[in-house]
């Protein structure tokens, strides 16, 4: 029997219709969802494709920031010991039968390479109770005493991201939160027990104190 006429053009139309429906990419053709032989994905779907580099370039970025914090603070571990070495070689020097000075000035340096903020918080203590007792140990064993608890307090606010845009370590661990704290109460002991005369001179009350010259005493020296 013959087909009817016009049966094979719907047949073919409803062919051609099927196959628009199961690729709905723009005008229906089955080219354009898998592309032309030899077309690039970047060509066929350009937004796609630039998502993906942008979402891996942001990832590249993110485990490089990463690493920078945590060289950071491996960074920051090294300079704390360094800086304890340092106090103990200028107070125990083992060329001068372990009797050297008692530390002030290298522990101000530590803290100038640790973090200067904690330089800051002592050199204004040291000034304001220099005026107060006009006595240089005192000033001395009111900063290395509060010492811990500045590198204590500033390493936490970085910690919390209070104050990281000026630190010197700014995303530090919470472990090296302790650690630098430590150290600083080492360092701080050090320097008190280099003090140990300087005390007791204090409870004693012969501490000398400095004092500007009168202008009498001046006329008389």
């Amino acid at each position: 029997a013959r087909a009817p006429a016009g049966a094979g053009a719907d047949a073919s139309a409803g062919g051609r219709i099927g196959f628009e429906g199961s690729f709905p990419c723009g005008d229906g053709r089955a080219s354009s969802c898998i592309g032309e032989p030899g077309e690039e994905q970047s060509e066929r779907d350009p937004e796609r494709v630039h998502g993906q580099r942008d979402r891996d370039a942001s990832a590249v970025g993110f485990v490089v920031q990463i690493q920078d914090a945590q060289a950071d603070v491996y960074r920051g571990y090294l300079m704390y010991l360094a800086g304890l070495f340092a106090v103990v070689g200028h107070t125990f020097p083992i060329y001068y039968k372990f009797k050297g000075g008692k530390g002030v000035v290298t522990t101000f340096a530590v803290m100038l390479m640790t973090d200067w903020r904690t330089l800051i918080c002592a050199l204004l203590l040291f000034a304001i109770f220099f005026v107060i007792s006009h006595i240089i140990s005192v000033c001395a064993l009111v900063n290395f005493t509060l010492y811990a608890f500045s590198a204590f307090l500033w390493r936490y606010l970085d910690f919390c991201g209070v104050t990281s845009a000026v630190s010197t370590i700014p995303h530090p661990t919470w472990p090296f939160v302790i650690y630098s704290a430590v150290m600083a109460l080492l360092m701080g002991i050090l320097v008190i027990v280099r003090h140990k005369d300087n005390i007791k001179r204090l409870l004693n009350g012969t501490e000398k104190r400095i004092k500007a010259k009168t202008k009498e005493e001046g006329d008389k020296a």
